[in-house]
């Protein structure tokens, strides 16, 4: 053998040996893109699952709103309910008040005036009985 034969051979391992890294490196390249499309898609589907969750905590949210929002507006009618029968209560015990010391004053001025009734003529110059 010649030492362009050896050449030869030498080139030709350097070759397959270059090919075989080439596919190697290759293979590599291709594992590792498998590996980030698996976490691409494993980091999506986590996404989802949060984004799933947030709008559940979103929904509770907007419905606790809403029963808060219908029980003030509950409270503020039973609110201003009580507040107009107060005032109304109120109106009305002025009234009675009013009727109970008129009904004690009635005897005391009939008693008056019939006592005026029964007093002398002659006395009417006095400055009680006027």
């Amino acid at each position: 053998m010649t030492k362009k034969d050896e050449h030869k051979k030498d080139e030709n391992k350097i070759s397959q040996e270059d090919t075989s890294l080439e596919e190697a490196l290759k293979k590599v390249q291709q594992d590792k893109l498998d590996e980030e499309t698996i976490s691409s898609e494993q980091q999506k589907n986590e996404y989802k699952e949060k984004i799933s969750l947030l709008e559940k905590e979103k929904q509770e949210a907007l419905d606790i709103a809403k029963k808060v929002q219908y029980d003030y507006i509950n409270l503020k009618t039973d609110f201003d309910r009580l507040q107009r029968l107060s005032l109304e209560k109120e109106k009305s015990m002025e009234i009675d008040t009013l009727i109970k010391y008129m009904k004690k004053l009635f005897p005391v001025i009939d008693q008056l005036k019939s006592s005026l009734d029964h007093t002398d003529t002659t006395k009417d110059n006095d400055s009680f009985v006027q």
